[in-house]
Formats: structure tokens, C-alpha cells, sequence
């Protein structure tokens, strides 16, 4: 059997022109200074780069158990 590749993301602040965000990405791209193409946006700098090592697998998870919580209690 082959082994199973788990991809690992990192929390990181970007920022575009005067426009600044915090992203979970994966961690190949978590380069401090790198420029990334996000959706049909280039530009987004790299400027700080979390410690906090994630699974791609336990982000989607929480991901979903953060979005059902959010229609079950917004109104």
C-alpha cells in the first residue's frame, strides 16, 4: 500500500495594496515576502507567517462544524 500525503497549512497575514487579511495557507507557499495569485487576485505579499502547524484534513473539519453552527444561530 502506498502512504497517504497529508498536506499541512500554516496561518499567515497578507496583504495587497492597503487591503490586509489572515488566511490559513498551505505551508509550501507560507513564505515570508513570496507574492501569490488568490482566486483572480495576484498580489497578495506574504508578510507574517504563524508557527501553528495545521492539517488540511482537521481545517475542513472544523470548517464545517464553524459553518453549521453559523445557520443554525444567525439570524
Amino acid at each position: 500500500m502506498g502512504t497517504i500525503e497529508m498536506t499541512f497549512y500554516r496561518q499567515c497575514t497578507l496583504t495587497r495594496g492597503s487591503t490586509s487579511q489572515v488566511a490559513w495557507i498551505p505551508e509550501v507557499l507560507a513564505k515570508q515576502d513570496k507574492y501569490l495569485r488568490i482566486e483572480d487576485e495576484n498580489g497578495w505579499q506574504v508578510v507574517e507567517v504563524g508557527s501553528k502547524r495545521l492539517s488540511g484534513h482537521y481545517l475542513a473539519e472544523h470548517q464545517r462544524e464553524y459553518m453549521n453552527h453559523r445557520r443554525v444561530t444567525d439570524i
